[in-house]
Order: C-alpha cells, then structure tokens, then sequence
C-alpha cells in the first residue's frame, strides 16, 4: 500500500472528484470529529437507545421497566384475539397444527436403553 505524502489527495474511485486531501486527516484523536452519516454514543442516549439504566427505565425502583407498568391497567376491553371464555376451555391440537412440530420430534433420541454409540456426539 502507498503511503500518503502531504499534498496528496483521495478522489472518488469511479471519477476525479476529490473527497479530502492529506491535510483533511486527523492525526491525533483530539482532531476527530463526527460525520453527520454517524452518531455518538452520546447522541443516541439522549434520543433514549443505548444502554437501559435502571436509573432512567425503573425510576420507582421497583424491577419493572415503567412503561411496560402500563400493561398491568390495560382494561379486559383493550385486549384483542382474547379467548371468548376466561380461562379459554380445554381443547387439543394435533401434531399438524403446529409447524415443524413432527420435524422437531423426528429428530430427538429415541427413549432408552440407549448404547455408547446412541451417546457418541450428543
């Protein structure tokens, strides 16, 4: 790889168009500065991304994020696709109803007495 020397400039890899020239490259981190196409750890704490503090999302301190404290006062009316009945009646459902259900249950060992070799890579 060729070293920059000053002077030198970077230009657009389908044309002539100059990006930035050696000066425009910091060398020290003091020199940095944020492109507007990122943002900073920083900036996406203060729109409310990034890590989850307890001292922000459970202000009353009780291990519960407070907004999903919201879901314990939705009213029985607001609830959609709820069962007709409270608790819903008892029923079955066939192994078809449930996708890869059949599949997943083919590929599970076989009930015992089981051999070194039904073991070997488990």
């Amino acid at each position: 790889m060729a070293q920059l020397k000053e002077g030198s400039v970077i230009k657009k890899a389908t044309g002539d168009e100059v990006i930035a020239t050696v000066n425009d490259i910091p060398t020290k981190v003091s020199q940095l500065e944020n492109d507007k196409n990122y943002v900073t750890q920083e900036e996406l704490g203060d729109a409310g991304y990034g890590d989850m503090l307890k001292s922000i999302y459970d202000t009353n301190d009780n291990g519960k994020v407070d907004i999903a404290e919201l879901a314990d006062n939705v009213p029985w009316t607001g609830i959609t696709n709820k069962p007709s009945t409270f608790p819903p009646s008892s029923h079955n459902h066939s192994i078809s109803d449930i996708a890869g259900l059949q599949e997943t249950l083919d590929a599970k060992m076989g009930k015992g007495p089981l051999t070194w070799n039904d073991l070997k890579g488990v």
